[in-house]
């Protein structure tokens, strides 16, 4: 619950974008959320990669262009309306303009709480930072978030492309004396 008279505007839209769920209920007072969480009641995926498993969320910074070398960091909020049934990994792509990968990094989809250990309509909030690689050419590439088996590597589901970024060469470096 979120008692509106007792914070700023500012602070309630601030929970409301971190908690990114479905109020149960809201007026000029009070915000309330569902604590048993269900799928298509409490949360959608903005991205679905499979029928149960998607993304309810995604941030990506810097949101529009990048330097050779420097990081990316996506903040993903996944959704599981059910178990996945195995241990998962984000895959981050960088996709060019011809629909190749130019880039891959993969990463433990949530080190703390291994994906085959949840339980039905489970929320969890990544945060990824993979560095652009310092020879990458300069140009457009599509940001693409897949899930993949850890162990095995294969693809579950649909990828889903959550951003484009314009990549430019290698940021000069200040010099202080």
């Amino acid at each position: 619950m979120l008692h509106k008279e007792q914070v700023s505007p500012d602070l309630i839209d601030q929970w409301k974008e971190f908690l990114s769920l479905l109020p149960a209920y809201e007026d000029d007072y009070l915000i309330a959320y569902h604590t048993d969480l269900k799928m298509g009641r409490d949360y959608a995926f903005a991205y679905t990669l499979t029928p149960t498993l998607g993304l309810v969320r995604v941030r990506v910074s810097p949101v529009d262009e990048v330097c050779q070398g420097a990081f990316v960091v996506s903040d993903i909020y996944w959704g599981a309306a059910e178990p996945p049934g195995r241990d998962l990994a984000v895959r981050v792509e960088f996709i060019d303009h011809g629909g190749a990968v130019a880039q891959v990094e993969q990463k433990v989809l949530y080190p703390d709480w291994r994906s085959a250990q949840w339980l039905p309509n489970t929320i969890v909030v990544g945060r990824y930072r993979v560095q652009v690689d310092a020879h990458l050419p300069p140009g457009e590439y599509n940001v693409q978030v897949s899930a993949v088996d850890l162990w095995t590597g294969e693809q579950v589901g649909q990828p889903a492309v959550v951003a484009t970024l314009k990549v430019q060469p290698a940021c000069p470096v200040e010099q202080g004396y």
